[in-house]
């Protein structure tokens, strides 16, 4: 079997009150709580993008904007999009179900936003990226089904390199008794490259930070498409990928 190095050249991280790679890592495994006084529907800076563009933007677009923003040094125009997201633009969503039911009508702005494709499609015309987006909603309990789809093109050979951002926001208070609902606004997004011609790709080793002797510098994972045990959450996910060698940008330095 071919093997490929997926490496991961860029992690940038919003947790409202954990900063770092260290303390992110203990909140990925629920050993580190956020502050009681830090706002956990807050959101990071958005003062890069005109006020009249911002005005319209959602929580969820705003969130993703901003993680794909600090890793735009990074990109190539050729890079593709995955935008994950466990429930989507649930507060445009809420509003689009009141609106109908107390208004008998929707407001062509407001529906277009509540769309789970909005976040992704913002990203893409902000920071000027061509090559086209996907949004995607994992299978419940299995955050490696997303990974699974952001990873085949680079092991294909299809792409070289992908941006994936998850983000979720802070769900209404309507929906906080749910089962699902979130209660922290936060994401990462990660710019994940492939190299065909070194190994690092191992079927068998299941998702794992991957020191390759011939690239020691550099930040892979290995693969395992059988691997849905160790990728329940995005958590689970995020946590592997703190363990890799990739710099962690903070969105408070920009």
């Amino acid at each position: 079997m071919e093997k490929i190095l997926v490496e991961a050249e860029a992690l940038c991280v919003w947790v409202p009150g954990i900063e770092g790679r260290d303390e992110l890592a203990l909140w990925t495994q629920d050993k580190r709580l956020i502050p009681s006084d830090v706002d956990k529907a807050s959101l990071p800076d958005l003062s890069f993008v005109p006020a009249m563009q911002r005005r319209r933007l959602t929580s969820l677009s705003k969130l993703a904007v901003a993680l794909a923003h600090r890793l735009k040094g990074f990109l190539s125009p050729e890079a593709k999009i995955y935008f994950v997201s466990l429930t989507g633009e649930s507060a445009r969503q809420l509003q689009v179900n009141t609106m109908v039911l107390q208004e008998n009508e929707v407001l062509p702005a407001t529906f277009s936003t509540s769309v789970f494709n909005t976040p992704p499609a913002m990203v893409s015309i902000l920071l000027g990226l061509k090559n086209g987006y996907a949004a995607l909603y994992p299978e419940v309990n299995d955050f490696s089904s997303a990974v699974q789809t952001v990873l085949s093109p680079l092991l294909a050979g299809n792409l070289s390199q992908v941006l994936m951002i998850y983000g979720d926001v802070r769900s209404p208070e309507e929906y906080q008794v749910l089962e699902g609902a979130c209660d922290t606004s936060w994401g990462f997004a990660v710019l994940l490259s492939s190299q065909g011609d070194v190994a690092g790709f191992d079927s068998c080793e299941g998702y794992i930070p991957y020191e390759n002797e011939q690239y020691p510098e550099r930040s892979a994972l290995g693969f395992d498409y059988c691997s849905r045990d160790k990728i329940k959450t995005p958590q689970d996910f995020l946590y592997q990928l703190l363990q890799t060698k990739a710099p962690l940008l903070s969105l408070e330095d920009e």
